[in-house]
């Protein structure tokens, strides 16, 4: 009776130190509140950070462009850093690079488990940073025509994250530019045993070995 419940314990253990994967906070989607509901046009998105030319900027949900991928879904909106009196995809702002940052923190995960996948529409071209490292996720200079899935598998790290849309906006005069990212639910990362779980781990396959060598010399 010992070894089956000993048995049991082991199991149950092993299930607590290798953990199902869980979402990861802090990773929203653009255009959407802290419920990931959306945002009402005009109104600022907090979640990203916007720098230009070593400024900053305020991203806000905005009306899209005419031309830009279709965002009728309840998931994400098109942001870029129109003014609150005109939230349009039809500002114009200068040529150059863009870069919406996202911030999230991974301290308790295993870094090496962590998934993000999402779709994504950008006008003009841009590509996907993690950390600042190129992640070789890239938008063509017509970005904007459709949405595309993209996935993050590699390069975390155990504290905080930084995920980086660097946005080009094309051209050698003022035009539109924005950035779409529909941040999919299932992303997630293993939760990291805690040093006491691990301690019970042990304890209890001990007891399974213990209750084995009983067992034996029983038997023979």
């Amino acid at each position: 009776m010992f070894f089956r419940i000993a048995t049991a314990l082991t199991f149950v253990l092993f299930a607590a130190v290798h953990a199902a994967a869980v979402p990861i906070s802090g990773l929203y989607s653009t255009g959407v509140d802290d419920s990931s509901n959306l945002l009402a046009i005009g109104t600022v998105d907090s979640h990203y950070s916007l720098m230009f030319d070593g400024g900053t900027l305020i991203p806000r949900a905005i009306i899209p462009h005419s031309a830009w991928a279709d965002n009728t879904d309840d998931f994400a909106q098109w942001i870029n850093p129109s003014s609150e009196q005109n939230p349009s995809g039809t500002a114009t702002f200068s040529p150059g690079d863009y870069a919406y940052e996202l911030t999230f923190d991974l301290t308790g995960f295993d870094p090496s488990t962590a998934i993000i996948s999402g779709q994504w529409a950008t006008d003009n071209s841009a590509s996907i940073l993690l950390n600042g490292n190129a992640t070789g996720i890239t938008k063509p200079e017509n970005g904007y025509k459709s949405l595309d899935s993209f996935v993050l598998d590699f390069g975390f790290l155990p504290s905080v994250n930084t995920l980086t849309f660097l946005v080009n906006n094309a051209g050698s005069s003022n035009n539109p530019t924005g950035l779409y990212v529909n941040v999919e639910s299932d992303v997630s990362a293993t939760v990291v045993p805690e040093p006491s779980t691990l301690l019970l781990f042990g304890i209890g396959s001990l007891g399974v070995w213990f209750a084995g060598r009983r067992n034996h010399r029983k038997s023979s």
